[in-house]
């Protein structure tokens, strides 16, 4: 990719065995390879928040849909979050205090 975002870092760098576990794509093994997939996903998870409307941008729920947008496509979902036995409130604690602090706003 030309516009390639994470320039410092050595692409040829190979993956560690938690990094491996996580991902969806056997074929994934250094670092670069790792960045290159993780942007084109980052972009599509932008394009994608683009075209919301929602006014709720900042619930727990918005914020884990577009976590997903993001990342969903190269990693097992479950190595993200451990989605289905972690409580939101103890994956993101810092999100659950700024949604408490936007929602009262006037």
């Amino acid at each position: 990719m030309s516009n390639f975002i994470f320039k410092n870092r050595d692409g040829s760098t190979p993956l560690d065995f938690e990094q491996l576990e996580g991902i969806k794509y056997a074929h994934i093994t250094t670092m670069g390879e790792l960045d290159e997939l993780e942007e084109i996903n980052i972009q599509k998870g932008i394009d994608w928040l683009n075209h919301q409307t929602t006014s709720d941008y900042l619930s727990i729920h918005f914020l884990n849909k577009l976590h997903k947008k993001l990342f969903g496509d190269v990693w097992k979902w479950e190595n993200l979050t451990n989605y289905d036995r972690v409580p939101a409130k103890e994956k993101w604690p810092e999100n659950f205090k700024l949604e408490g602090l936007f929602s009262k706003q006037p």
